[in-house]
């Protein structure tokens, strides 16, 4: 197995030298080499594999081995192509192709061809090298390991790997000739490459040849040989030049085919005569001057023959006179000078030349020179004369003021005092000079330094003067605030017993500021809480676990009249920001007022369902029944009564619920008129509230003029009591 994995290995260094040495060789061509494509057989050794395993072989390999004959060169690839390209000098080269099977992992030669073939210089040709099984057919190994093996035409017989079996192919199959018995044994017919191999190549002059050959036995193709057409005249697209064209005489050119030498149509053809290469430019033969003249030419340059008019005649020149004069004697402050303009070529001079310079006038300086610098204690002077003659100009020589004193590089004469301005000295920095000067520093007055502002305390305050600490001071500094005592200081953190639902508490909190002074704490008493039984059956707070009971005194001081354990829902109305707005909730606790609400025109114990006496009655849509939509029910009688009749103000029954408020309990508002079924419940639970007859209202309208009751006094309900009799009302709220 190790050694199997080498060669496999040594394989896949193969194939990565193929790359380099295909990019390397395979499409150079030079002098005197030829270029062949070598089919590479991977059909026949696929079909090979395929009559022997029953299966189509994947990715080959292949060794190529070319030898020339003549001297022994040897080149050697590797591929894992059906095809290779390579460039050969020109002979006749032996090819030996042995093919590996690398997708199986066989890592012995399959199978193997070898061919020869004479490469021409300057042709390209394709060569088909014919393959042979390179293995043991019956152990399809190699080489081979197989024993005996069972001869199947014989009766128990057997035959040794390699040898022939004494019987015919149509029992065995492993003795035929290729054309035969194909019926029984399809490795027995003929495998002719896809490729033909040239055996002549084909000229403009003559034809070729090609023949395919059976890949297993070597016999022709019932085609093979055949006859390859001949090629076409190679006739070069451009013209090429026998004689060049000259301004003397005509040339002529060519276009023939490289192959065989035959010229095309109309070849060889004449170049005509070329015109004369006449210069643009004229050549001097002899320049002109200002004293003669010259002379150019024009001709050409390849026969020497001169254009029409040349050669001619340059004219003579000009003087050639500079514009600007030249200085002969330069003039001065003293006398004149001369100066000149002549030819530079033959000297000769213009009529005006020479001339006069006009004498120049005295060149004073713009600047004064001092004689004698000026000082603190006199004058000095100064004088502006010209350089080149040394005449003074008008005012020279003339005084220079006396200097004032330049005091500089003051020192402070430390004096400052708070609130008054010290004073420095300089000396007057110029030579010889020692004149001192006192000036006041402005804005260099001190000032006031206080001692700390002694910070209050919760009880003591702090001080309300200071005096300045600088010598010779004593100022002193009051303040108006900021110095009375802080107070204590004391935070929501209290300490001590919370209060319970029960249980009022006591609680103690202590100044922030860690002061141990008088009244640094102080305490009070937290009333009890009440239980907390939002959308509960059982107290929320801590671990109270209360739970109300039927007939017990409520948290609005009224009594619970219905528990339901599972909780119902109290549908909510309207949308936030809506007057009588509150939001769908679930309670458990149905609780009744402890005395009927009062309304009407007054302190009436009994009213009427709606505000009007008489109909028309607002139409109440949506009111319910069961128990849970009492409250809904009540908001929406008061927004109906209230838009129908927005100036009444009668307290009609539903009005009276939600003005309702118990002696002690003023923070409850959640009362409203019982739906039917809650005014039911209430029925069933009136011995507690004392009541034993008397009519009461519900919220729960029945028709547009009628609304339901219940009599008290024999549990009589009925929806037919018109919206203006007046009945009792009894709050109820669900929690």
């Amino acid at each position: 197995m190790m050694k199997n994995n080498k060669i496999i290995y040594t394989v896949i260094f193969l194939m990565l030298c193929l790359i380099v040495l295909n990019g390397c060789f395979s499409d150079w061509q030079g002098d005197g080499t030829g270029t062949i494509t070598i089919s590479l057989g991977g059909n026949a050794v696929r079909s090979i594999w395929a009559n022997e395993h029953n299966e189509i072989l994947k990715d080959l390999v292949y060794d190529i081995e070319l030898i020339r004959e003549i001297d022994g060169e040897k080149k050697e690839f590797f591929a894992m192509k059906d095809d290779l390209r390579v460039a050969l000098t020109e002979g006749n080269w032996i090819i030996t192709l042995t093919a590996y099977l690398l997708d199986v992992g066989v890592v012995h030669p399959y199978a193997i061809g070898i061919k020869t073939v004479n490469v021409i210089a300057g042709m390209e040709s394709r060569v088909n090298v014919i393959m042979e099984p390179a293995f043991c057919k019956e152990c399809k190994d190699y080489p081979c390991t197989c024993q005996a093996v069972e001869c199947p035409c014989k009766d128990g017989g057997n035959c040794i790997c390699g040898d022939d079996c004494e019987c015919d192919c149509e029992c065995c199959n492993t003795d035929c000739e290729c054309g035969e018995c194909e019926e029984c044994n399809p490795e027995c017919d003929h495998y002719f490459p896809d490729e033909w191999d040239t055996i002549t190549y084909p000229t403009c002059t003559e034809t070729g040849s090609e023949e395919n050959i059976c890949t297993k036995c070597n016999e022709h193709h019932t085609d093979s040989p055949r006859t390859i057409e001949k090629l076409q005249h190679n006739f070069p697209a451009d013209w090429t030049t026998v004689k060049p064209a000259t301004c003397a005489e005509a040339g002529s050119e060519e276009r023939k085919c490289p192959d065989c030498g035959t010229h095309a149509a109309g070849s060889p053809r004449t170049i005509g005569q070329l015109q004369h290469n006449f210069p643009a430019n004229w050549t001097t033969v002899k320049p002109a001057t200002c004293a003669e003249s010259g002379n150019e030419k024009r001709k050409c340059p390849d026969c020497g023959t001169h254009a029409a008019g040349s050669p001619r005649t340059i004219g003579q020149l000009q003087h050639n006179f500079p514009a600007n004069w030249t200085t002969v004697k330069p003039a001065t402050c003293a006398e004149s000078g001369s100066e000149e303009r002549k030819c530079p070529d033959c000297g000769t001079h213009t009529t005006d030349s020479p001339r006069t310079i006009g004498q120049l006038q005295h060149n004073f300086p713009a600047n004064w020179t001092t004689v004698k610098p000026a000082t603190c204690a006199e004058s000095g002077s100064e004088e502006r004369k010209c350089p080149d003659c040394g005449t003074h100009a008008a005012g020279s020589p003339r005084a220079i003021n006396q200097l004032q004193h330049l005091f500089s590089n003051y020192i402070s004469n430390n004096n400052a005092r708070c609130g008054e301005d010290g004073t420095e000295t300089g000396i007057c920095s110029r030579s010889d000079c020692t004149v001192p000067d006192t000036r006041i520093i402005t804005g260099s007055a001190l000032t006031h330094i206080y001692p700390a502002w002694q910070t209050p305390t919760c009880t003591i305050a702090g001080n309300q003067t200071r005096t300045c600490t600088r010598a010779n001071c004593g100022n002193v500094e009051t303040r108006v605030t900021g110095f009375q005592p802080l107070g204590h200081n004391f935070n929501e953190n209290w300490t001590g017993t919370p209060a319970s639902c029960l249980t009022a508490g006591n609680e103690t909190r202590t100044c922030t500021r860690n002061c141990s002074e008088p009244n640094n704490s102080e305490q009070r008493n937290v009333p009890p809480l009440g239980h907390d039984h939002f959308e509960s059956l059982i107290c929320k707070r801590g671990s109270c676990g209360f739970q109300y009971t039927l007939g017990a005194i409520g948290p609005a001081g009224g009594r619970i009249f219905h528990v339901a354990t599972a909780g119902f829902i109290v549908q909510g109305y309207g949308n936030p920001g809506q007057d009588g707005y509150f939001a769908t909730y679930r309670a458990h606790y149905l609780e009744a007022a402890p005395a009927n609400a009062v309304g009407g025109t007054g302190a009436q114990t009994t009213m009427r369902w709606s505000t009007r006496s008489a109909t028309p009655y607002p139409d109440v849509t949506g009111t319910l029944t069961n128990i849970g939509s009492g409250r809904n029910n009540t908001a929406l009688i008061i927004a109906a009564e209230k838009a129908a009749y927005p100036d009444d103000t009668y307290i009609y029954a539903a009005l009276a619920c939600k003005n309702y408020t118990s002696t002690g309990f003023e923070s409850f508002n959640d009362w409203f008129l019982p739906s039917r079924d809650e005014l039911n419940q209430l029925h069933n639970r009136r011995t507690d509230f004392g009541l034993s007859s008397g009519w009461f209202w519900s919220s729960s309208q029945n028709l547009i003029n009628t609304a339901w009751y219940k009599d008290f006094a024999d549990g009589f309900q009925n929806g037919a009591s018109f919206k203006d009799f007046s009945n009792n009302v009894r709050p109820v709220r669900a929690f």
